[in-house]
């Protein structure tokens, strides 16, 4: 990645891309640049500024956040959540004509972005806009397009050196052997041994009430809460339903 200032990165989950991208930020930010570490996701964002709130002061980057938490914070007011035409086009094309007025000092000599599978094509020239050099500026991208969740077929303007990552350093083998199945890329397995994959066979309805059986052996087995995580299909559990109708930031 030194050898390049436009990249690429490339690779499915578990291969370390989050990882990159905030090691990436902070060897920009130790060697004097004014870099942006930024996202789509509300939660992603919350992560990497967990992340880097760890970091030496001189090692954060100048902006970790949700791409459209910039433009706010450059002045563009808020629109309702509700409102899709504002987030994806009306914010992004005020943020182009306010990056133009903004003081140099406070564009970015580089931008590094973090799940851009996420980015619409309607926001790439906001994020051009707000680097220093536009033509130049130093551009890393991490995506994976199997990961793609929403409509928004966005892609960068400008030429990229493509990086793969090709194996999964996160999950246990038996994991990543458990789940390969559902995932088109051919990852190689590098985390370690950890305890089989159990199937608790249940219907459909059943499921939420065998998952949450599940966690309540497992914190009786004596799993700390922070080592356990409940995910659903289809539909958001109950109670996660219940801590997002008191809005995202309660959540």
């Amino acid at each position: 990645m030194a050898s390049h200032s436009r990249i690429e990165i490339r690779g499915g989950a578990g291969s370390g891309k989050s990882w990159l991208a905030v090691e990436k930020a902070r060897r920009l930010a130790m060697s004097g640049r004014r870099v942006a570490l930024m996202c789509y996701s509300r939660g992603l964002a919350e992560y990497l500024g967990r992340r880097v709130d760890t970091l030496a002061r001189g090692q954060r980057p100048a902006y970790v956040g949700t791409f459209h938490s910039l433009g706010i914070g450059w002045g563009v007011l808020p629109g309702s959540d509700d409102d899709s035409a504002y987030w994806e086009h009306q914010l992004p094309q005020l943020m182009v004509s306010m990056a133009a007025r903004r003081p140099f000092f406070e564009r970015f000599d580089a931008i590094v972005i973090d799940e851009a599978q996420d980015f619409a094509e309607t926001w790439w020239p906001a994020v051009l806009a707000a680097l220093r050099d536009p033509d130049e500026g130093e551009l890393y991208v991490f995506s994976d397009e199997n990961q793609r969740v929403f409509a928004r077929q966005g892609r960068p303007p400008v030429p990229l050196v493509a990086l793969d990552l090709t194996q999964n350093l996160r999950n246990t083998k038996q994991i990543a052997a458990t789940f390969s199945s559902l995932t088109p890329s051919v990852m190689r397995a590098r985390g370690g041994h950890g305890i089989p994959v159990q199937f608790l066979q249940c219907t459909p309805d059943e499921a939420v009430d065998a998952a949450d059986g599940a966690i309540e052996s497992l914190l009786a087995e004596g799993w700390p809460a922070s080592a356990l995580a409940l995910l659903t299909t289809n539909h958001r559990h109950p109670y996660q339903a219940e801590q997002q109708a008191e809005g995202q930031d309660v959540y």
